[in-house]
């Protein structure tokens, strides 16, 4: 094992102060530390998004850092073949079929406990329900073709411009609270909360790069760019917040594909700054556990709370984010991208498209050599545009148009058949003529094994569905402590609806999810 550096476990330990400067210094630092480590990973992630998006002639300029759109010189063709983001889309389709169903799992056999698993597994179909997850899934599919990796974040958030009634407990004695007046059951309104969830692509996660799953790490960062205007009203001191510069922006961000001017130039109205959240989950060396957010050289204090906060929760004791991700090789946190492979092949196939039209368009063309001691007058073949005029004493001809070398054509159809391998084990479903298929059994056997990629990934995404449930779970035991209602659609559009207490989860904490749908596919 290669000794690490000393600098390295700086960066891995945890933070226990509670000196403000030094807490931003120390955030900001571990954050400039994660971005020159994985800068050459970050650049790989902005090539991919650009060539899912059918930008497939753009360079990376490392001095600049930025993508540039190039220019064809004159005479010169560039025709995009593109099969990258064909394939993209029908990989979202097909991944998103795939529809997760939760069960919460009883921790026993008593009535109580079966009853608690039956009320998580309604509340977490009512959360896919209420969020409209199929969405934000058409999301994360899409970041983990791209990047091979796509978090969820979840959060309990006070909505104050919601308020709901709820009743008076008496915090001695447990008992409700009447009104003196009339003797009703005394309530008070109060702002309501929920569970939301908020889905990031790999660009928004900062954290340690060893290969411990999320839930082990010693600390995350959530950086997101925010406008001013978001910092004045979310935070009490967000007026001290100033615009980024140019040289502060982080340059590998999916945003910069579509970025060909100077941030300095925009309206005051579109400028930005990173807003940090730090998040350090309870441990022996720290058990209050921390939760801060900085800007800049500016440690914000959210309105109604303190700067330095500690943990959030109290039975979630890990971070309320969820990682989907490819499958992981050996070594890696984050997973790669099946795009990688192919963004070679797309080039030389885009070149190769080029020059077979440009051997159409500007050599393939009738060619009239017409010399100007043959007599033809000048307007003779002035409605011809393909006429060559030189000087050698010869009669006019047809001039003869060698054609391109076969293995031009045949170099195309070997690209795309590389292509289609990468991106499926054999051709059977991609319209290829199959030698001994004679029945459509066979034929569906063969599309099956086609999407036989997809296996993996289903394992994967269903693991991270599991977590997802789990954690969902252990901060609506905790933080809905108010009545409410839920419901969920279930089969044959039947809708269950049915009144909610965080209480009544009990101590419910696994979570099984089974995929339907998929024989759609």
């Amino acid at each position: 094992m290669p000794r690490k550096k000393k600098s390295d476990k700086e960066y891995n330990s945890i933070l226990t102060t509670s000196d403000e400067a030094e807490l931003v210094t120390s955030i900001t630092r571990k954050r400039s530390w994660f971005m020159s480590a994985t800068r050459n990973m970050r650049r790989q992630w902005l090539i991919n998004a650009a060539f899912s998006r059918s930008q497939q002639y753009v360079q990376l300029m490392r001095t600049e850092d930025r993508l540039i759109a190039l220019q064809p010189p004159g005479g010169r063709k560039m025709v995009t073949d593109d099969m990258i983001s064909v394939w993209k889309e029908h990989m979202i389709a097909n991944i998103v079929t795939a529809l997760p169903q939760f069960e919460a799992q009883p921790d026993g056999y008593s009535g109580k406990q079966i009853l608690s698993a039956r009320m998580g597994s309604l509340l977490l179909q009512h959360y896919w329900d209420d969020w409209q997850f199929i969405e934000q899934f058409i999301q994360i599919a899409g970041y983990i073709i791209d990047f091979g990796n796509a978090f969820v974040y979840l959060n309990y958030e006070i909505d104050y411009m919601n308020m709901v009634s709820r009743q008076v407990w008496d915090s001695i004695t447990g008992e409700e609270v009447l009104d003196i007046r009339d003797g009703t059951t005394l309530t008070e309104k109060h702002p309501k909360g929920d569970i939301t969830n908020t889905v990031l692509s790999p660009y928004c996660i900062v954290t340690t790069l060893d290969t411990d799953p999320i839930e082990m790490k010693p600390w995350v960062i959530i950086p997101q760019k925010r406008t001013l205007d978001y910092f004045k009203s979310s935070y009490e001191n967000g007026d001290e917040v100033i615009a980024e510069t140019e040289t502060a922006l982080d340059n590998y961000d999916i945003s910069r594909i579509s970025e060909y001017t100077k941030f300095n130039e925009m309206g005051d109205e579109n400028k930005t700054a990173t807003e940090l959240i730090y998040l350090q989950k309870p441990c022996d060396f720290y058990p209050d556990g921390m939760v801060a957010i900085v800007s800049g050289n500016v440690l914000l204090k959210p309105k109604e709370k303190d700067k330095i906060q500690p943990w959030p929760f109290k039975k979630l004791v890990t971070y309320p984010i969820e990682h989907f991700h490819y499958p992981k090789e050996a070594g890696e946190f984050f997973a790669r991208s099946k795009i990688e492979r192919q963004i070679p092949l797309q080039k030389l196939l885009n070149l190769l498209m080029s020059i077979l039209a440009e051997n159409v368009e500007n050599t393939g063309y009738i060619k009239y050599l017409v010399p100007n001691q043959g007599g033809i007058p000048e307007g003779f073949l002035a409605d011809i545009n393909q006429v060559i005029r030189y000087q050698t004493p010869h009669k006019p001809e047809i001039m003869e148009i060698p054609p391109l070398p076969q293995y031009i054509g045949w170099l195309v159809t070997s690209l795309k058949t590389a292509i289609r391998d990468l991106q499926s084990y054999h051709g059977a479903s991609m319209g290829t003529s199959v030698s001994g298929v004679r029945s459509d059994v066979h034929a569906q056997n063969l599309q099956d094994q086609d999407l036989l990629p997809l296996t993996t990934l289903d394992r994967s995404i269903q693991a991270s569905f599991e977590r997802m449930g789990e954690k969902i779970l252990l901060i609506a035991c905790e933080k809905i402590t108010d009545e409410r209602m839920i419901s969920y659609t279930g089969a044959d559009n039947n809708r269950t609806i049915t009144s909610f207490r965080g209480n009544m989860l009990g101590d419910v904490r696994k979570v099984k999810v089974k995929f339907v749908n998929t024989w759609m596919r």
